[in-house]
């Protein structure tokens, strides 16, 4: 679809929404705020309603997985707006401060763990082989990467 009318409006790395310099804190306005966002591979981030589209500015992911559960070869992770979605397991990467990241299937953009997700994550999955990282999923070995610089 193409760029989106550009607003001041971003959402940095700990998840805070931000309008022009001021931070917005209003709870049904980050409620509706976070319900309209939306994600397109070429042309990314925006907030969508009946009344268009405007590009949003993102410095990490806006999107957090509260929780995490395996069926057979599949993880899903409940996001925020309580939406289940399930993973591309090949994406899986640590970030720069070793959270965990991983991409939403179809869309492909990426979650982040939260740390209670993370940890119950690798504490039951977790393995290690010749100094890599691996989450150990119904016998299959998948590699965890390293952050991509």
């Amino acid at each position: 679809m193409g760029e989106h009318p550009k607003a001041c409006i971003r959402i940095d790395k700990q998840l805070r929404w931000w309008h022009e310099d001021g931070e917005i804190l209003h709870p049904r306005l980050l409620e509706f705020l976070k319900r309209h966002l939306r994600y397109e591979s070429d042309s990314g981030f925006f907030l969508e309603d009946k009344e268009g589209r405007v590009a949003v500015e993102v410095e990490d992911t806006p999107f957090l997985a509260h929780d995490v559960s395996i069926q057979g070869s599949k993880m899903l992770v409940r996001l925020p707006n309580e939406e289940i979605r399930a993973l591309d397991m090949g994406s899986l990467r640590t970030g720069e401060n070793g959270g965990l990241y991983a991409k939403v299937l179809p869309e492909g953009y990426e979650v982040r763990f939260s740390r209670q997700a993370h940890e119950r994550l690798l504490q039951r999955h977790l393995t290690q082989k010749n100094g890599k990282f691996f989450l150990k999923l119904e016998g299959e070995l998948l590699p965890i990467r390293a952050n991509p610089s």
